[in-house]
């Protein structure tokens, strides 16, 4: 792929510096008829001379070995994009599956780290004035109560998909982020008063086909197992429980407490030890539970892309005024800040819907532990999901991914094309997809016929909306009540380019 796109991108490039007018068989005529005439030329000087005509003809007259640098460094920067944001994805899920049980503390620590990182650079750049003046004193001057408005936004959105993401399984981390394209549809056209082309609106409309697809299996349930595993009592049994898929290991647990030891204790109300563990029951109960979290999760996931999308036309608003020219990261500097003092605040009241739910009066002891556990070490040794994965590497992995993720963006849409831009962000979708079906990633799930349909219906409407005459109009209303519209230049940036790293960077 990279070496397909950097061949087209230099060809387009060269092309766009030469005369147009021109076709690569006229510039090789004109070339042969200034060339020196002369005489008796020899087999070897005619094959080199008519090589350089077709290079000329191809590459164009301007060419130079910076160009074929320059496109070398994009064909990087898409590989890098397209590395990172996949990355970004599969580690977004993968922290849930390490701090599966503190989702407060993966949403409080993220808004730390990233408050460092953005303050390490706005304290010395306002103070010494670094980078041209990059932070001038009338962005110091813009009312902080902007910034928190956008952080109250962010909040909602950044907390929703995080907790969401520690509980839904990894290929609908991936898919479900694609629905923000009709919400910002709706949302840019009623706030912006923009308009898309009809095959925009379609490409929408296949992906919500394609979200829909993936989902009707959760929904209908056809592809769940009629019964299944379950602990007579999940406090102590429940992780041997549910590893096992037949009804014959399912019952072998029981009568076998002394093969078990220390794991597992049942007593009978006869007082003896050698009591049931196991269950292999209806299906139907337990899908319900499961079914419903994955169903809940999918649409407090959807419904976290309204704010990300109002806080992202607000950011762009104010990042186009012409009478302060904003530092981005100054302003989400400021706005993380107080997207700390939110998450704090906004933790407390999300801890009853966690599995298992955390209430209000634990809420401290609750951060302390999933502090301990992401410096490896377990709280929670009972019921269906014990702290037997904590650890810090994931949550560090995706703090990485998410942050070069971000700052690759920003050199795509500087000096990158829309099209290599728009083909990463659509790579991503499947390769990510990928990952999760790979049988030694954590928590992977294979993928049946209707997910690999369904990616690529998502793919497809993908292609459309985002090739698809993306120059969008704006409409305005004139005083005598007409309206007028007006078409921008072509721009790389989307409503929303990523549910996380720009609500924070």
């Amino acid at each position: 792929w990279t070496s397909a796109v950097w061949q087209q991108t230099t060809v387009n490039t060269f092309y766009r510096e030469t005369d147009m007018s021109e076709t690569p068989s006229q510039l090789q005529t004109n070339e042969t008829k200034t060339s020196p005439q002369e005489t008796g030329p020899t087999q070897e000087g005619n094959d080199q001379q008519q090589v350089s005509s077709s290079l000329d003809a191809i590459l164009g007259e301007n060419f130079t070995i910076d160009q074929v640098k320059d496109d070398g460094k994009l064909a990087i920067l898409f590989l890098l994009m397209v590395i990172s944001g996949t990355g970004n994805y599969v580690f977004q899920k993968l922290q849930g599956v390490s701090m599966y049980n503190y989702p407060n503390f993966l949403n409080i620590y993220g808004c730390l780290v990233f408050l460092i990182l953005t303050f390490a650079y706005i304290i010395p750049v306002a103070r010494y004035g670094l980078f041209n003046k990059a932070i001038t004193e009338e962005q110091m001057k813009v009312p902080k109560r902007k910034f928190a408005f956008l952080a109250i936004l962010d909040t909602l959105s950044t907390s929703m998909q995080i907790f969401a993401c520690v509980y839904l399984p990894g290929p609908l981390v991936v898919l479900l982020p694609q629905a923000a394209i009709p919400i910002s549809m709706a949302l840019s056209k009623q706030i912006l008063g923009e308009r898309y082309r009809w095959v925009q609106y379609f490409g929408a409309m296949v992906v919500l086909a394609g979200i829909s697809l993936v989902l009707e299996p959760v929904l209908s349930k056809r592809l769940e197992p009629d019964q299944v595993c379950t602990a007579w009592n999940e406090e102590l049994d429940c992780t041997i429980c549910q590893e096992e898929t037949t009804e014959d290991d399912c019952l072998s647990h029981n009568h076998s407490i002394g093969l078990l030891g220390s794991l597992s204790e049942f007593v009978t109300s006869d007082g003896n030890n050698d009591g049931p563990v196991c269950q292999w029951v209806d299906a139907t109960d337990v899908h319900d539970v499961s079914s419903g979290s994955v169903v809940f999760w999918s649409i407090v996931m959807t419904l976290s892309f309204v704010p990300m999308t109002i806080s992202s036309i607000f950011k762009e608003s104010i990042m186009s005024d012409t009478s302060v020219e904003m530092d981005g990261i100054y302003m989400n500097g400021w706005i993380v800040l107080f997207q700390l003092f939110f998450s704090i605040i906004i933790a407390v009241p999300a801890g009853v819907m966690f599995s298992p739910p955390v209430q209000p009066q634990d809420f401290l002891h609750h951060l302390y532990d999933g502090m301990k556990c992401y410096m490896g070490t377990a709280s929670i040794d009972t019921g269906c999901h014990p702290d037997d994965q904590c650890g810090s590497l994931f949550v560090n992995l995706f703090l990485l991914f998410n942050t070069l993720y971000t700052i690759v963006m920003a050199y795509m849409l500087k000096y990158g094309s829309a099209n290599i831009f728009y083909l990463a962000m659509t790579l991503i979708v499947p390769l990510g997809n990928l990952v999760f079906a790979l049988p030694f990633v954590p928590g992977h799930k294979v993928p049946h016929f209707t997910d690999v349909i369904g990616l690529v219906i998502i793919v497809t409407g993908l292609g459309l909306y985002r090739f698809g005459d993306s120059p969008k109009e704006k409409v305005s209303e004139t005083s005598d009540g007409e309206t007028t519209s007006q078409s921008p230049e072509p721009s790389l940036e989307e409503p929303l380019l990523d549910e996380t790293e720009e609500s924070r960077l």
